[in-house]
């Protein structure tokens, strides 16, 4: 069974809430921006890579989300500035925003998504070939640039909450951060902008 704690609490034992539908590992939780809302991914007694919605003061389920598939250690994308989770939906080999706590579908891409920017214009994720980080447009996921070809195996890009730089780290600890803005224009000066 899975259980949320408290840490900073005297009695940090007892559980603050439980929930009884998970019998497994838990692969990921995530907390909404207001911290109301709490999103688990984790094994059930039938299924693994389930997703719940809770209410994280009472426990209280709220909806579920459909079985997400991981991305190699993501499992759950957040919205900086509202309260959507995104999933990769290994079936239908997308990701899926959703808006919270009522579950219904934002909107999809087609492709792996790790991050997305406050203002909704920008998605992000480690490039494919695995050098580097790949920047694509919300509204033409064809749209895109990869930044940090000198670096194999970056990872984990994430946006600042202005939307305007992306940060992402890289397996011997380096951490880049780059002006999106700037680094567009710039690029596209030297004709290699979007591809």
């Amino acid at each position: 069974m899975c259980r949320m704690r408290d840490l900073f609490k005297a009695d940090y034992e007892k559980p603050m809430a439980e929930f009884p539908e998970f019998k497994g590992r838990i692969f990921d939780a995530v907390l909404s921006r207001r911290g109301d809302l709490l999103v688990i991914v984790g094994e059930t007694a039938k299924e693994t890579n389930v997703v719940r919605v809770f209410d994280s003061l009472t426990g209280r389920r709220l909806c579920a989300l459909p079985n997400t598939g991981n991305i190699g250690n993501d499992w759950l994308v957040t919205d900086p500035q509202t309260s959507r989770i995104g999933c990769w939906l290994s079936r239908s080999n997308q990701t899926a925003f959703f808006n919270m706590p009522d579950g219904k579908v934002w909107r999809t891409f087609p492709q792996q998504v790790n991050a997305l920017s406050p203002d909704g214009r920008w998605l992000s994720k480690p490039a494919d070939r695995g050098q580097g980080v790949t920047v694509f447009s919300a509204d033409n996921p064809a749209k895109q640039l990869t930044i940090g070809l000198d670096y194999a195996g970056a990872a984990w890009p994430r946006f600042s909450p202005n939307g305007r730089l992306l940060a992402f780290g890289t397996p011997e600890g380096t951490v880049l951060v780059c002006d999106l803005e700037e680094t567009i224009a710039r690029m596209q000066k030297l004709g290699l902008g979007w591809r």
